[in-house]
């Protein structure tokens, strides 16, 4: 009996981490998506280069980056440029 509640006892274990990655996953996917749909449908005035563009949660802002000239751009959801930042090039 003893084997069998430690059998139960791993599969319970599994099945609790396979479904907190799934979770995990899902919610990545999820900010991935918002942000492909914010790009669609708002312009950003004057950009026309972007090549990235990445959500961060914990500020609840976007970041993205521009090829020419390098730089990275701060966005507020509604797509307002917050900071701007030039990366030098170094040779």
């Amino acid at each position: 009996m003893r084997k069998y509640s430690r059998l139960i006892l791993c599969l319970a274990l599994a099945v609790l981490l396979a479904s907190a990655f799934a979770f995990t996953r899902a919610d990545t996917r999820l900010n991935r998506h918002s942000a492909t749909l914010w790009t669609s449908k708002k312009p950003l005035s004057g950009i026309d280069n972007l090549s990235s563009l990445s959500y961060v949660p914990e500020e609840d802002v976007f970041v993205a980056t521009l090829n020419r000239p390098a730089t990275i751009l701060k966005l507020s959801k509604n797509g307002e440029i917050l900071a701007r930042k030039s990366i030098a090039e170094s040779d």
